[in-house]
């Protein structure tokens, strides 16, 4: 699970300044979120091996498949994002 963590840490560093960089500046940190995609592989000891990151998840990509992928995808994350905000509250 820090393996993960720490992999997904980095994954969203290398990706701040894209998502809340000058270019966009009516986003910013607290009033913001990024989705990105990244690939990891578990071996055998369960060990955690960090394969690839995207600057999105291929959203734009209909195949059939993935349109329910994503709409399940989708739904997850808002309910993540809501239940953060709740405990902010």
């Amino acid at each position: 699970r820090n393996q993960f963590k720490q992999s997904i840490a980095e994954t969203v560093g290398a990706f701040y300044y894209d998502t809340f960089g000058q270019s966009k500046k009516k986003y910013k940190p607290q009033n913001g979120f990024g989705m990105y995609g990244a690939d990891f592989v578990l071996d055998n000891d369960l060990d955690v091996w960090y394969v690839e990151s995207q600057a999105g998840p291929g959203l734009e990509e209909e195949f059939d498949f993935r349109v329910e992928m994503h709409r399940d995808l989708l739904r997850g994350m808002i309910d993540l994002v809501d239940e953060i905000q709740t405990k902010l509250e």
